[in-house]
C-alpha cells in the first residue's frame, strides 16, 4: 500500500472507473478526449466542434 492510500473496508466493493461513474446517482460533467470511455459511462454526449457545442 502506498503512503496516504486508504485500506478498503471490510466487505467493500472496488469499482473500475466506468462502473463507479455509471453507478453515480447524480449529474456529472465529464471532459475527456477518450470517446470510447465517454460512451461507456454517459447517457448523453455533447461534443465541442469548432469551439461551439452544436444544437441537437
Amino acid at each position: 500500500m502506498l503512503s496516504g492510500e486508504l485500506a478498503p473496508s471490510e466487505g467493500s466493493v472496488r469499482l473500475e472507473p466506468e462502473g463507479a461513474l455509471g453507478a453515480y446517482p447524480g449529474a456529472l460533467a465529464l471532459v475527456t478526449h477518450d470517446d470510447a470511455f465517454a460512451e461507456s459511462v454517459t447517457a448523453r454526449t455533447l461534443r465541442v466542434t469548432g469551439g461551439a457545442v452544436p444544437r441537437q
